[in-house]
């Protein structure tokens, strides 16, 4: 019998609750630079890179 635990951030964004910053972070992809929520969301972009991949999240 095993016991998963998972640990997750989102970072804590004005006028955004935490479900909205979820579907944001899984819409990233479809957002454009001037987007009004692309906007809001900047600041809390980070870059990511990994076995020769990379992506941006937050």
């Amino acid at each position: 019998m095993g016991l998963d635990m998972y640990l997750m951030s989102a970072p804590k964004i004005n006028g955004m609750n935490l479900e909205e910053v979820l579907l944001t972070n899984g819409r990233f992809h479809k957002l454009k630079d001037g987007d009004e929520l692309y906007e809001r969301v900047k600041p809390y972009i980070k870059h990511f890179e990994e076995y020769g991949h990379s992506w941006s999240s937050f």
